[in-house]
């Protein structure tokens, strides 16, 4: 089955923040983000206040609300982004969601307050980079051969009679075709 994301919305609720919060860092400036600083938008209502950032035109714009419960911080991707976002997530089991989706948020805007250290709970940026998802984690590629390799890889081995032959000419071709990402991210952790 193949999927392709054309929109996928990552939100973050709860939290000791408001969106008036969030609005006075942004435009303190407390905040580390690919947005201008003039595409911001403050919505007051009877079901309560939305603080936004960036053009919903954009491949990325966040919203921060506290209508019908908990304060949510919400970030929107779209397009190329979205679908980047969907097969970065692919990678990794249901329980490890909530520490990615932090990641991704992460990419979009890091606030300098007590409150963004509480949401995000200790989570590190993505680093998700368009033009293919570059992972610069083993934990991401082993992550990524568990779910998407191992099957295949199993069967191939089953047809060969359980002989690794083909393991180990694939390991070392894999060597000889070793690109940069490869070999820093392999330097962190021999370091």
């Amino acid at each position: 089955m193949r999927v392709k994301a054309t929109r996928v919305d990552l939100a973050l609720d709860g939290g000791e923040f408001t969106p008036g919060d969030v609005r006075d860092a942004f435009l303190a400036g407390e905040v580390r983000t690919y947005t201008r600083r003039d595409t911001w938008g403050w919505h007051n209502s009877p079901e309560g206040v939305t603080f936004t950032m960036g053009s919903r035109t954009s491949e990325r714009s966040a919203r921060v609300y506290d209508r019908r419960g908990p304060v949510r911080f919400e970030v929107e991707t779209k397009g190329d982004r979205a679908a980047a976002v969907l097969d970065d997530l692919m990678l990794y089991g249901l329980d490890e969601w909530p520490e990615r989706i932090r990641g991704h948020v992460a990419d979009f805007a890091e606030f300098e307050a007590d409150w963004w250290g509480v949401l995000m709970g200790g989570a590190v940026r993505a680093m998700l980079k368009l033009g293919g998802v570059v992972r610069m984690t083993l934990d991401g590629w082993k992550a990524w051969l568990m779910h998407s390799v191992a099957p295949a890889l199993a069967a191939v081995l089953e047809s060969e009679g359980g002989d690794l032959g083909f393991v180990l000419d694939m390991i070392a071709n894999g060597r000889a075709r070793y690109r940069p990402r490869h070999k820093m991210a392999l330097a962190a952790v021999l370091a």
